[in-house]
Formats: C-alpha cells, sequence, structure tokens
C-alpha cells in the first residue's frame, strides 16, 4: 500500500503533492513539466507491473525463501502488525480523499 501511495496513484496520500507539484510546474516551465509527467507516468507503469508480476504472478520457491530467510517460517501477519499497519493504511486513503482537513466538515 505505501508502495502504490509513493507512486502518487489517485485516492491515496502522495497524489496530491504530485498534483500539485506538476500543477505550478506547468505554469511556469509547460516542456520540463511534460517531460516530468511521462517520467512519473512511465515509472508508476513499470513499478506496478514488476509488482503484479513478482507478487502475483511469480511462483513461490520454498528453497528460495529458505537461501534469503535462513529458513524462517513463512506466516500470516501477527495481531501488533495488523494493529500497526491498519491506522497507517487508513491515513493514506485519508488524506488521498480529503487532501485539506475542513473538507471533512463542509
Amino acid at each position: 500500500m505505501t508502495a502504490l501511495a509513493s507512486l502518487g496513484l489517485p485516492g491515496l496520500a502522495g497524489f496530491w503533492a504530485e498534483f500539485f507539484v506538476f500543477r505550478g510546474a506547468f505554469q511556469i516551465m509547460p516542456l520540463f513539466a511534460a517531460i516530468g509527467i511521462i517520467g512519473v507516468v512511465l515509472t508508476a507503469a513499470y513499478i506496478l507491473w514488476k509488482i503484479v508480476q513478482y507478487v502475483f504472478l511469480g511462483e513461490f520457491k520454498q528453497e528460495k525463501w529458505d537461501e534469503v530467510t535462513h529458513h524462517a517460517k513463512l506466516t500470516d501477519m501477527l495481531a501488533f502488525e495488523k494493529v500497526t499497519m491498519w491506522p497507517l493504511v487508513l491515513f493514506m486513503i485519508g488524506f488521498g480523499l480529503f487532501r485539506r482537513p475542513s473538507s471533512l466538515f463542509q
């Protein structure tokens, strides 16, 4: 989730930062802003493709896992990890949907 937010995907916290930077840059240097946007789009497409390729479509190889983790047991997330992760995910989505805190109350 944090990788997607740092890419600046719409609906997540990083989107508004990139949006306003490129919006301001277009007024000053439109050519460089367009090159920057093309770079961001190509980078996002490549990273998303690699995430899907390796995480969802790759085969799990026990030998590789044992080599990298020194035979550690593969487990699901523990309760304290979930308690730590979910508030951060909610904040990332919340800041992506509501770019100003006052937009919640209007």
